[in-house]
């Protein structure tokens, strides 16, 4: 085979793998066309199975799914907020003690996420406290096991938690509901707005899915909708003479 010959075949060769090539992606594109939407439904369904107890339909975790889970997160604060002002409601029907109150209202939200926030503040409780380096922070991070600065911190925690809502009167619900919601929408907000200690950990798998603009302009909304809410109460409540001024 003379030298030209040959150098025609490599080009032929070339041109044939960058046909296969283009057609890889040309299907990769045509499969994922129909996700680059986005699914709201599976949206909603990913953010409730992730950030709550509360029984959902099984769905697979797609790239459509992920873009706007983030959107629905302040929603589980909705949920919360609504259980602990029924509870206060019958908790005054009842009489139940000032005690009794604040531990199941100190438990309401934990019962309700499943506890996935708490174990998040163990684990960066423990890392903050080590004092050391960087890597091995992130080491403690990843580490299953739960450290005394961890124990300690959650003990603060509740001890914190359970003195606010003694403090609380019937008259901030159902405004305290909407606290719930607020913490959220900056918790959303956060995990696509701000640096990831770790590129592989479940705030940078929701980070990555999500479509940043949207999730931040919905956290917005939800933040200013709860202020509103809490605005409305307050003219309200001092309207009627339940906050005695």
């Amino acid at each position: 085979m003379s030298q030209n010959q040959e150098e025609k075949e490599k080009e032929r060769e070339i041109e044939r793998e960058k046909t296969i090539t283009e057609k890889k992606i040309y299907e990769n594109q045509e499969e994922h066309r129909g996700q680059k939407k986005g699914n709201w439904r599976e949206s909603f369904i990913i953010a409730f199975s992730m950030y709550s107890r509360i029984p959902m339909p099984r769905t697979e975790w797609t790239e459509a799914g992920m873009q706007y889970a983030l959107c629905f997160f302040p929603a589980i604060g909705i949920v919360i907020g609504a259980v602990v002002c029924v509870f206060m409601w019958i908790a005054q029907q009842v009489r139940l003690g000032e005690i009794a109150v604040c531990c199941i209202g100190t438990a309401i939200p934990l019962l309700i996420t499943g506890g996935i926030h708490m174990d998040g503040f163990l684990d960066t409780t423990d890392a903050h406290s080590s004092f050391a380096d960087r890597e091995k922070k992130l080491e403690i991070l990843k580490d299953p096991n739960t450290g005394a600065f961890a124990v300690i911190g959650y003990g603060v925690y509740l001890l914190l938690y359970l003195s606010a809502w003694s403090e609380l009167k019937i008259v901030a619900f159902p405004a305290v509901g909407a606290i719930y919601v607020m913490t959220r929408a900056l918790s959303g907000w956060s995990v696509v707005g701000f640096p990831k200690a770790r590129k592989n950990g479940l705030a940078s798998t929701f980070a990555m899915g999500a479509r940043d603009r949207t999730v931040k302009q919905t956290m917005i909304l939800w933040w200013i909708l709860a202020m509103a809410f809490l605005v409305y109460l307050f003219r309200w409540n001092r309207n009627n003479g339940a906050l005695g001024i």
